[in-house]
């Protein structure tokens, strides 16, 4: 196997081991799901995008993000508002709750980063921070 295919496999399964184990959603006190918590951020930035917008940016269905929509509606994260001259589409804003959860919710996924850390050598940690480091660098590039 080539390098760059190991490379891509490897990345792969670490996310998709942290998605399938819920390994952030376990340890997240407010029940939010990384979807949810996708939204949230991107509406942080982002306020009064459509329900389509976030579908494309988060790569899921119209139909999937109206179920997370009115999961997070109902919780009272966000809210949906009118969009002037348009009668069939609704702007998604965060409510003051949801703006306040943010910081709360970034803070979860420090605490498993740092306990996996835990569990690697000084030598380790260094490894995988300067290789995710020049990745980063390496996809600002292309």
């Amino acid at each position: 196997m080539r390098e760059e295919q190991k490379l891509l496999e490897n990345l792969k399964e670490v996310v998709f081991k942290a998605y399938k184990t819920g390994l952030f959603e376990k340890r997240d006190k407010n029940k939010l799901t990384f979807l949810w918590r996708a939204v949230l951020r991107y509406l942080k930035d982002h306020s009064g995008v459509s329900q389509v917008e976030l579908a494309r940016y988060l790569s899921t269905t119209p139909p999937a993000m109206t179920h997370i929509i009115d999961s997070l509606e109902k919780q009272g994260y966000v809210k949906r508002t009118a969009i002037p001259n348009n009668r069939r589409t609704h702007g998604i804003v965060l409510t003051d709750k949801g703006k306040s959860i943010i910081g709360v919710m970034d803070s979860n996924p420090i605490k498993v980063v740092e306990q996996l850390f835990e569990k690697c050598t000084k030598a380790e940690q260094e490894t995988i921070s300067k290789g995710l480091e020049l990745l980063l660098q390496k996809l600002t590039e292309l």
